[in-house]
């Protein structure tokens, strides 16, 4: 893929302010935007597999339970139910192939799906 000289500038602008172990592992749990959105979807499924660094696994866990919680507080403009209610699905889809990871951010997310009946 073709990087655009804005996209090149503000990685080397994000490695100079975070260094390269946090650039390294918002790489690893960055989506890849050129992807169709169901696509980018299937593979964060398959994505945090054993081969990914177990800060990037507890970046990933972190975020999911941020998210989760900020949806329980307040919808987003425009999403349904339905719309809620598949995201909380494909968090918990997420989350199971991050188990062992981090005990305390798994039981909190599942306490946090269990309270709106996924598990």
């Amino acid at each position: 893929m073709i990087q655009s000289k804005i996209q090149i500038r503000l990685k080397m602008k994000f490695l100079l302010n975070f260094g390269e172990e946090v650039s390294g592992i918002v790489k690893e749990v960055t989506d890849d935007k050129s992807l169709p959105k169901q696509e980018r979807k299937r593979l964060q499924n398959r994505k945090m597999q054993p081969h990914k660094s177990k800060k990037a696994k507890l970046v990933k866990l972190a975020d999911k339970l941020y998210n989760l919680r900020d949806l329980s507080k307040e919808t987003p403009v425009g999403w349904t139910v339905e719309r809620v209610a598949e995201y909380r699905n494909w968090s918990s889809r997420v989350c199971s192939g991050l188990v062992g990871t981090n005990t305390l951010l798994e039981n909190l997310i599942k306490t946090e799906l269990e309270s709106h009946g996924v598990e």
